[in-house]
């Protein structure tokens, strides 16, 4: 289960990932730690592994080392390459031996949108895709360069914003092909307040999440195929700093899995700049 806190260049989009976050400027490192429930003794929390992130002065990844309870650590070290302005220009991801596994290429059009062409396994069978967004940073398309026999044309997606200039609606596609269709709610203060999917392919609801007061997920929950069962759940209790950053994200995850309910839960703790 994911439960980092990213600020996504626009909202989530199927295959777009977390390594197409924004910066988060001031942050100067990240732990998380997972908890699993013990299946004969509920009230028990065994710690199944631990994910310490640390990032640069303008707030970019720049490790992440993952260590489970055998010993066992997986190490990634990620570079960067900047613009006289401070853009980003380029990234890398290397692992421990220092082979690349994924690059990323940054580029900002005039008209104020963004490109961002991301290569996985870089070495053995180069995937690429291409993200688009637009200049408020809501995804408009992603593309698979070198299209794979799996997929079946390109993904697009029509962005519809209210008279507030919020992003009110996406319809994602591929091909000629509805995928999912987006709904976002938001309060009197212009804060988000949920976010709603719709299968494609019967408009039944696929996922939900609803936001707190400072617009950071509070809790997300996945359905069946039919859109009436509640199949998986993530919830989140946030502390802050007096400057409204997060300091720790105290999360619990339930999913069903065939007719039982695994437990997770864990806290991900964030130090800043002083």
């Amino acid at each position: 289960v994911a439960v980092f806190i990213h600020v996504f260049y626009g909202f989530a989009y199927a295959g777009a990932g977390p390594e197409i976050a924004r910066p988060m400027k001031g942050l100067e490192s990240r732990t998380a730690e997972y908890y699993l429930t013990d299946e004969n003794d509920p009230t028990l929390q065994v710690l199944s592994r631990r994910v310490i992130e640390t990032f640069n002065e303008v707030g970019d990844l720049t490790s992440r080392v993952e260590k489970d309870v055998n010993g066992k650590t997986v190490k990634r070290v990620y570079k960067h390459n900047y613009n006289a302005q401070g853009e980003v220009l380029d990234r890398r991801e290397l692992d421990n031996a220092g082979n690349v596994l994924r690059t990323w290429q940054y580029s900002r059009k005039q008209d104020g949108s963004l490109e961002i062409l991301v290569t996985t396994s870089v070495k053995a069978n180069p995937k690429k895709h291409l993200y688009v967004f637009d200049k408020q940073g809501a995804l408009l398309s992603v593309a698979q360069v070198e299209t794979d026999k799996k997929e079946k044309g390109a993904a697009s997606v029509k962005n519809i914003y209210g008279p507030n200039g919020q992003l009110i609606e996406q319809v994602q596609m591929t091909g000629d092909k509805v995928k999912r269709q987006v709904k976002f709610e938001y309060s009197a203060k212009g804060k988000l307040q949920r976010r709603t999917e719709y299968q494609g392919s019967n408009g039944n609801i696929a996922l939900e999440e609803s936001y707190n007061e400072v617009g950071d997920t509070s809790t997300t929950e996945i359905y069946d195929h039919y859109g009436i069962v509640v199949v998986e759940q993530t919830v989140h209790d946030y502390k802050y700093d007096d400057a409204g950053r997060i300091l720790e994200d105290d999360w619990s995850h339930q999913k069903i899995v065939g007719r039982k309910l695994k437990s997770e839960n864990g806290c991900v703790y964030y130090e800043y700049e002083l």
